[in-house]
């Protein structure tokens, strides 16, 4: 299969499903490359809108960007990487990442019939209470295991994010200077125009990290690995809608369970029930190795398949990845390699990639 466009070439974007129209969403992200099709990058961060659609083919909704004359303004959310993003029941919703000066706090929702909103810095405080000397809310806002002063996910780049059926999503980690740079705050988004987070408190909570891989199947949340500053993680850790877990404990990372990494991408692929992940920084360098989870037994199985460039991607980190309904597969753009980023797609279905384009 040939694709007649291609998004340029980027890592560190996200891309989401929408399945209400059969599509995936992919915005923005970081690139060196000598963009085209009308693509502008501002610093080198991105703020284009694509979908690849049930047709498997790439369609441009969006370069980020109007002209008249001489003047260039920018429309729908502004340039970023490292933001979160996932289904959320409505729309697919974005939440903060960095500009190249800062970490963003601004929460952006897309569906194909009013294309991007901004939703305000809505929150659902449940209990809590104003706390006059940090001049927010508290309780559970500010209580361990959150540390957090804010009452809606701020400052906040390499988050994971993560569908919750019917009701919204989940976010948790994620890098703010805050909180020593590492966050362990677990939020609910609920889904809505406007909709608002929620801030958790469970009993236990994963260690802070940044740059996890998340998945769900819309009932149970799968995270993997990240980093801290510990270096790279190899946990695996499963959020119920109400407390996490840690999981796979018996396990032997790079042996029978996923090496340590960051900047994985992991999907849950609803054709065989199983959470996939691929790629990621390892000490060993960018990864291309494919692992699957099962929340049945609880387990990873290595079914990484042909051969890097060949037969399979290249070894990655930072791609965007999702899965397509419309095809029962997996597909998998971009991404960081040693050499450069990648603008490339391919497909996971059957057990085997195939490239697209």
């Amino acid at each position: 299969m040939t694709l007649i466009v291609s998004p340029p070439p980027r890592w560190s974007a996200v891309m989401a499903e929408l399945p209400t129209s059969s599509e995936l969403v992919l915005f923005g992200g970081k690139t060196e490359a000598n963009l085209y099709n009308g693509n502008i990058a501002y610093g080198g961060l991105l703020n284009d809108t694509w979908v690849f659609n049930s047709s498997s083919q790439w369609v441009s909704i969006s370069t980020g960007f109007t002209t008249s004359g001489a003047t260039t303004t920018l429309t729908g959310p502004p340039p970023r990487s490292d933001a979160a993003m996932s289904f959320d029941g409505t729309y697919v919703t974005m939440m903060g990442g960095a500009n190249g000066t800062a970490s963003l706090s601004d929460t952006w929702s897309y569906n194909t019939s009013g294309g991007w909103i901004q939703q305000p810095e809505t929150e659902n405080i449940g209990t809590a209470t104003y706390n006059a000397t940090y001049g927010a809310w508290s309780g559970p806002v500010g209580t361990p295991p959150s540390y957090n002063v804010f009452s809606v996910p701020t400052y906040l780049k390499s988050a994971c994010m993560a569908y919750r059926s019917g009701t919204g999503a989940v976010l948790f980690g994620g890098e703010a200077s805050y909180q020593r740079n590492y966050s362990l705050d677990t939020w609910v988004w609920t889904a809505g125009s406007p909709g608002s987070w929620a801030i958790q408190s469970p009993a236990a909570w994963p260690v802070a990290r940044t740059n996890a891989a998340m998945a769900s199947n819309g009932g149970t949340t799968v995270m993997f690995g990240g980093k801290n500053f510990a270096g790279g993680l190899s946990d695996t850790n499963i959020w119920n809608g109400t407390v996490w877990s840690t999981v796979a404990t018996g396990q032997t990372p790079g042996v029978s369970s996923p090496s340590a990494r960051y900047g994985a991408s992991m999907v849950y692929h609803a054709a065989t029930s199983q959470y996939i992940l691929f790629g990621g920084v390892t000490t060993n360098g960018y990864a291309f190795d494919l692992w699957a989870f099962s929340t049945g037994t609880n387990l990873w199985t290595n079914i990484t398949t042909g051969t890097p460039g060949l037969g399979a991607p290249l070894g990655r980190a930072f791609a965007a990845m999702a899965y397509n309904s419309a095809t029962t597969s997996t597909i998998l753009f971009g991404g960081l390699n040693s050499t450069r980023g990648l603008g490339d797609t391919w497909s996971f279905s059957g057990g085997l990639w195939s490239q697209l384009g």
